[in-house]
């Protein structure tokens, strides 16, 4: 399989699974559900695809062409999970709650719970870079799914599956989209990066 081709399939893919944690919280809800959401981003993470929200606090030169175009392949995987699972499930999903509850936030609430999400994709990510630590990236998933945070992904499925209102939709998913990237970018400025190996 080519790398195009690979970065495609595997950033769809990365927005598919985000979607599935999602099912699975409209689902269940809290706190099962937020604590089940977490293995969606332990398969990314391990199958090393390439999500927006786990990416962007990475952003470089080298790197800013892919990371921004994994986004709309990431929406269009969580999109299509919603679609199946309004198929699937119909009214009996939840999600019809879920989004309507989301349009009513105002934009700067929007903005800043996506902030703190952004802040809590970096620990997920920095505790596997740096540790390997599963727990780590449970831990910090439940806490931004469990407090409300807006992951801008997981909110296209919510919003997809649970509400027709479009123009509200793209701009509550631009908000979000925003607010990952600041919160991300923000926090990973404050971090060092991991230490090199010392030559023995």
């Amino acid at each position: 399989m080519n790398s195009k081709r690979s970065f495609v399939l595997g950033a769809i893919g990365a927005g598919f699974l985000i979607g599935l944690a999602s099912a699975a919280f409209c689902r269940l809800e809290k706190p099962l559900g937020a604590a089940l959401f977490g293995l969606g981003l332990l398969v990314v993470l391990i199958e090393q695809l390439w999500l927006f929200t786990g990416r962007i606090g990475y952003l470089n030169r080298e790197n800013y062409k892919s990371v921004l175009a994994c986004l709309p392949f990431n929406i269009l995987g969580a999109a299509f999970c919603a679609i199946l699972a309004v198929w699937a499930f119909g009214s009996d999903l939840g999600a019809v709650a879920v989004a309507e509850k989301k349009l009513a936030l105002p934009p700067l609430q929007v903005f800043v719970r996506a902030m703190f999400c952004g802040f809590c994709m970096v620990t997920a990510v920095e505790s596997w870079k740096k540790a390997n630590s599963t727990w780590g990236v449970l831990l910090s998933v439940f806490i931004f799914v469990a407090s409300g945070f807006e992951h801008c992904i997981a909110d296209v499925f919510y919003l997809v599956a649970g509400s027709s209102q479009w123009a509200s939709v793209a701009r509550f998913i631009g908000i979000a989209i925003l607010g990952n990237a600041c919160g991300s970018l923000l926090l990973k400025a404050f971090l060092p990066d991991a230490p090199k190996p010392t030559a023995k």
